[in-house]
């Protein structure tokens, strides 16, 4: 798999499927996590799985871009209160 393929399919995996083998197949243990309110690893991310469907969260991927080793998903969020988003909110 290409990284915007690995990337996409992880989103799929953690915010659409809440599928925590899914997505521990697709992680490595040293995933750096961007964003402020979740720590870094692999860990973390998978242990929030089920706050995340139990949120309501969802998330319509718009595109994807990737150079090199770097990928971007800009999808709208739903629900993304769990995270301090409003309802809905583009990222």
């Amino acid at each position: 798999m290409t990284s915007a393929e690995v990337v996409l399919a992880f989103a799929t995996a953690v915010f659409i499927n809440f599928n925590a083998d899914a997505a521990s197949e697709l992680m490595k243990p040293d995933y750096i996590q961007h964003n402020p309110a979740v720590p870094t690893g692999a860990a973390p991310i998978i242990e929030l799985i089920p706050a995340l469907k139990e949120s309501g969260i969802m998330i319509e991927p718009h595109r994807v871009i990737a150079e090199g080793d770097m990928v971007v998903v800009h999808s709208t969020y739903r629900n993304a209160q769990l995270f301090g988003g409003k309802n809905a909110c583009s990222i």
